[in-house]
C-alpha cells in the first residue's frame, strides 16, 4: 500500500484534479465543532489516528465501548491538524498478529471513518457515527460491505494486493452525493486493507463516490481511481488490465504493462 504521507500528498492532489476534471467536490470540514467528541460505533471499542499531513503520523486517542476519547497527549500538536491533516476512527473488529485488538476491514458490520481537518481539535468534533451494515446517517444511503473480486493469470496470495479507500462528495454534472454530516464535521467512509485471496475490500462504508489508491505488491504498479461503490455491484480489479480494469486511472508508480493475453469475464459494473 502507499505509504501515509505519500497517500495524504496524492489524496489532496487528486481531490483538487477531481475538482476541475472529474467535478468532485471538496473534502474539507468545518474546522470547529460545538461538541466534545464521542464517538457511536455500536458499542465497539477503537483507537484514533491523526494524519498531520507531514509524513507524521500518530494513533494516541482511544475511545472504549461507551464512546468516550480517551488520549495520552490533548495538546497541540498532537490533538490539532492543521489543512491537509485528516482523523482517522477504527473501530476494533479484530486483532493484529500480537493478539492485541485493532481493526479489520474484513470482519463485523461497522467500517471506520475520516475527517478532514482545517485545524480543529480531534477531541471536539461532536457525535462521529461509524458505518454499520443497514444504517443509514445524515442523509446517507444505509451502510454495506463493500468487497469485491481480484483477477489474475497469476497467483494472487493474501496480501498481494493493497487498497486504500476513501470517500468523498461529488458535485455537478454527477448526481449530487454530499458526504454525511452531524451538524459540525463531514464524515467519509474509510479503509486501509490487503486482499484475501481472490477477494479485496473496502469494508464498511455508506454507498457513494470514493478515492482508491490500488498497488499490486508483486510488480509495484500503484494507481489512483474515482470509483462509485455500493450501489448493488463492486468492480472487479484485474492485475493484467490497463488500470487494473477500471475504467479511468492515475498511475502513481509504474504504468501499463504487456498483457498475458488471458481473458477474464468480469461483471459489468462500471
Amino acid at each position: 500500500m502507499p505509504d501515509r504521507s505519500r497517500r495524504a500528498a496524492h489524496l489532496v492532489v487528486g481531490a483538487l484534479a477531481a475538482s476541475s476534471i472529474l467535478a468532485v467536490g471538496t473534502i474539507s470540514s468545518p474546522s470547529v465543532a460545538a461538541a466534545p467528541t464521542h464517538i457511536d460505533a455500536g458499542g465497539l471499542p477503537g483507537h484514533v489516528g491523526v494524519d498531520y499531513g507531514t509524513g507524521n503520523y500518530a494513533s494516541v486517542f482511544l475511545w472504549g465501548a461507551n464512546g468516550q476519547v480517551a488520549s495520552s497527549c490533548t495538546n497541540a500538536p498532537c490533538s490539532f491538524g492543521g489543512p491537509g491533516a485528516r482523523y482517522e476512527f477504527y473501530p476494533h473488529t479484530g486483532f493484529d498478529p500480537a493478539g492485541n485488538p485493532n481493526f479489520d476491514p474484513w470482519v463485523g458490520e461497522v467500517g471506520s471513518v475520516h475527517i478532514d481537518s482545517t485545524g480543529g481539535n480531534v477531541l471536539n468534533l461532536g457525535t462521529v457515527t461509524l458505518p454499520r451494515v443497514g444504517v443509514s446517517f445524515g442523509g446517507s444511503y444505509p451502510a454495506v460491505r463493500l468487497d469485491g473480486d481480484v483477477l489474475s493469470s497469476t497467483p494472487v496470495p493474501d496480501g498481494r494486493v493493497g487498497v486504500n479507500s476513501f470517500q468523498v462528495p461529488t458535485v455537478a454534472p454527477d448526481p449530487i452525493r454530499d458526504l454525511p454530516s452531524n451538524g459540525s464535521v463531514l464524515l467519509g467512509s474509510f479503509s486501509t486493507a490487503a486482499n484475501r485471496g481472490n477477494r479485496w475490500t473496502a469494508g464498511v462504508g455508506w454507498p457513494g463516490r470514493y478515492i482508491l489508491f490500488v498497488k499490486d505488491n508483486a510488480t509495484g504498479r500503484e494507481i489512483q481511481v474515482f470509483q462509485d461503490l455500493g450501489f448493488g455491484a463492486v468492480p472487479t480489479i484485474d492485475l493484467d488490465a490497463i488500470c487494473f480494469g477500471f475504467d479511468v486511472c492515475q498511475y502513481l508508480k509504474g504504468g501499463p504493462s504487456t498483457t498475458s493475453g488471458t481473458f477474464h469475464p468480469t461483471p459489468p459494473t462500471r
